[in-house]
């Protein structure tokens, strides 16, 4: 992710959600692979209490990530939903 982007988004954390979801979903766009994009997503989200769109956001960034990485994220929204934790996905060694 490009740094004045993340710099901004940062700033639009601290105040004004609805602009940085928007930033966000456009770094998103442009950078798809990208795990920071998805998991900013799901900051935003949890921030907002949208905890199905912070659960995707989330599962998108796990899927990007070293897995040790979002681990901890994605098993608080989930009981924050209320959500059973999934079954522990098989781990291949990450590149």
């Amino acid at each position: 992710m490009p740094l004045p982007q993340f710099a901004q988004l940062g700033y639009y954390l601290l105040i004004d959600y609805d602009r940085a979801l928007q930033l966000a979903k456009t770094i998103a766009a442009e950078h798809p692979n990208d795990y920071y994009a998805h998991e900013y997503l799901g900051d935003i989200y949890l921030a907002r209490g949208d905890l199905a769109n912070a659960e995707a956001e989330y599962s998108r960034a796990y899927d990007l990530s070293p897995p040790q990485v979002m681990d901890a994220k994605l098993r608080d929204v989930r009981k924050r939903r209320g959500i059973e934790p999934a079954p522990a996905p098989t781990l291949s060694p990450w590149p």
